[in-house]
């Protein structure tokens, strides 16, 4: 079990949230660093070998995004265990907690554009309400309401596990499903989602049967992840078969049935496998160490909403090096999350949290 802070909170869950969301910004401070720097013969050095710059960056982002969200979706479940409301009280809680954050920052992005009218405005804003995939939209928070609204459901109906593992497996299966309206409700975000929604639900639920494999896991986790890690997809740069070139090869030549659902369950397994080891992994980490991780976690909304504004301002006025634009908009995300913080309406209209951080209960 994780170790808990005078306010009854897991400091490991927390702190795995400080991890999550230092993934989110150094992924999105490699993107930006690629997708506005000149082309350049430049290489790095890797061991004996000298790799591409775009192909590093491929590697370093195929790395983070095998199971940064994931793993958030994990820890949102994990909490959540014990500590049910009635489904409707759920879905409420979470409208304000998620959905209002998600209006606000929508608006808030579309209002620093350059063109501004309410025409403009409700026409965005209903757009990613559609498909909250929209550029500007915080759109795992979309995502993540999703998640609850369907474990709400599954729960009103009385449903136990078996019926959670069902629900995640039927709601997995719509990520290869050719929907004519693309991603609409978001739902294929929600789809690759919730299975790791339901893994952390029922790993607070078996706890203790879990902790008693800890080891095993850990290993087993760190090892599947490293073999599968090559077969998921290349995120920045496609050409790149840097591993496994062949199985790559002759997964993308069986199609939809050979193809695109064994590509997928890997992804879907890779994932699963470095949550578990990550998870862990965190049994280990004590110390002030643990303490400083947990105190950023407990702001990861904040952080979330409003890295993307920083990232954009930092890598057009301050710096395109990815690892400076990472920790300029990671400690800027966190000044700002402090910031609104200070009053209860900004609390509330942009953070989605009715009560101060220090009342704030271990559900939270």
């Amino acid at each position: 079990m994780g170790r808990s802070d005078v306010r009854g909170r897991d400091q490991k869950i927390d702190a795995l949230k400080c991890l999550a969301i230092v993934l989110v910004v150094i992924g999105h401070a490699i993107v930006y660093n690629s997708l506005f720097s000149e082309p350049s013969p430049t290489r790095v050095m890797i061991g004996t070998q000298w790799i591409e710059r775009a192909a590093l960056d491929s590697i370093w982002l195929n790395v983070v995004y095998s199971f940064h969200m994931p793993l958030f979706a994990f820890l949102s479940a994990y909490v959540l265990f014990g500590r049910e409301r009635s489904p409707l009280r759920l879905v409420g809680k979470r409208a304000l907690g998620l959905m209002l954050p998600f209006v606000v920052w929508t608006t808030v992005t579309y209002l620093i554009g350059a063109s501004r009218t309410w025409a403009g405005l409700l026409d965005f804003v209903g757009h990613a309400l559609l498909y909250p995939q929209t550029p500007g939209a915080p759109w795992f928070l979309y995502a993540l309401f999703g998640c609850f609204v369907i474990f709400a459901i599954i729960r009103a109906a009385r449903g136990r596990d078996r019926a959670l593992l069902v629900s995640a497996v039927i709601v997995a299966s719509l990520i290869v499903v050719p929907i004519p309206q693309g991603d609409i409700f978001g739902v294929f975000d929600i789809a690759w989602l919730y299975p790791f929604f339901v893994m952390g639900y029922l790993f607070a639920k078996h706890a203790e049967r879990i902790a008693e494999r800890r080891r095993t896991l850990l290993i087993g986790g760190v090892l599947v992840w490293a073999a599968l890690l090559p077969v998921i997809w290349p995120v920045l740069v496609p050409e790149v078969n840097w591993w496994y070139p062949a199985l790559r090869e002759w997964l993308h030549a069986h199609g939809l049935i050979g193809g695109v659902v064994a590509l997928y369950a890997a992804r879907y397994l890779c994932a699963a496998a470095a949550v578990t080891a990550v998870f862990h992994l965190y049994d280990h980490v004590r110390g002030s160490f643990l303490s400083w991780q947990a105190w950023v976690g407990r702001r990861t909304l904040g952080i979330y909403v409003t890295q993307p504004i920083i990232l954009a301002f930092a890598s057009a006025h301050i710096s395109r090096n990815a690892l400076v634009l990472a920790v300029f908009t990671l400690a800027a995300s966190l000044a700002a999350t402090l910031t609104l913080e200070q009053t209860r309406f900004t609390r509330l209209v942009f953070l989605g949290q009715a009560r101060s951080r220090s009342r704030q209960p271990a559900v939270e």
